[in-house]
């Protein structure tokens, strides 16, 4: 009984890493290939025009379309894509980029709110 826990425990641990995607995380200019554990099922990467930041992260489908809704409404903000196979979000290695966090996301969330009320 302990060994088949164990197992159990051993398999938890270790069959999401093997079949999670690879997104690149970044932090300032620092980027780093790593294994989206959880419900990132995507990789995201968003520019921000008249600057040089970026954010590459895992991603769940929702917050891609809230990032590229919102995007969209403000063509001379920032451009979003997203994409679903390893290493995707690899472009523009050498500008500056921030990690995602959940203040970038409640900023996006809000502007998308916002948005949604002004008509273009």
């Amino acid at each position: 009984m302990k060994l088949a826990l164990l197992c159990l425990a051993v398999f938890a641990v270790v069959i999401p890493s093997v079949f999670s995607i690879k997104c690149y995380n970044c932090v300032l200019s620092v980027c780093k290939e790593t294994s989206c554990l959880g419900v990132g099922d995507r990789c995201i990467h968003t520019s921000y025009k008249n600057s040089s930041k970026v954010v590459k992260s895992c991603a769940t489908e929702s917050l891609c379309n809230t990032t590229k809704s919102a995007c969209d409404k403000v063509k001379n903000y920032c451009t979003t894509s997203c994409c679903m196979t390893d290493g995707c979000n690899k472009g523009d290695s050498g500008v500056a980029a921030l990690q995602f966090n959940y203040t970038m996301l409640a900023f996006m969330a809000l502007l998308s709110a916002l948005l949604s009320f002004v008509k273009f």
